[in-house]
């Protein structure tokens, strides 16, 4: 939580002061990931998600895992957010160790992804405070 704490505290900043930094950055491997991200969400495809989400997720009282998340992905992805993460446009930041990730806020949640080894991964979900 502690590491959402810092990613939400950095891209709140980056919003109050009215600069967005680049949609993608250069050559990262972002730009390829985030094409199959949003054909998923645009789809609704469970499966096709399930493969670029880093397990486990905290939600409720029992986290959503790769076993559980094509009964559960409604509720971690809710269609209206997958609606808007479909059309967003995620912006880069640096955590406060210098790592770069990609948020995108929809209603009231904001989406994280980062690097998990060599891959893109939906990282952290969290409020938008």
């Amino acid at each position: 939580m502690h590491l959402m704490r810092q990613k939400l505290t950095g891209f709140a900043i980056l919003l109050s002061l009215s600069f967005a930094g680049p949609a993608f950055g250069a050559d990262d491997g972002f730009k390829a990931f985030w094409a199959k991200f949003s054909a998923a969400m645009d789809k609704g495809d469970a499966k096709a998600t399930a493969d670029m989400v880093k397990f486990p997720q905290p939600l409720g009282k029992t986290d959503v895992t790769a076993a559980n998340f094509a009964n559960r992905w409604k509720e971690v992805l809710p269609p209206t957010d997958r609606k808007c993460l479909a059309k967003a446009k995620p912006v880069a930041d640096k955590d406060a160790d210098g790592k770069p990730y990609y948020a995108a806020t929809c209603s009231d949640t904001m989406y994280v992804f980062s690097k998990t080894g060599d891959q893109w991964l939906l990282s952290d979900i969290g409020p938008n405070d």
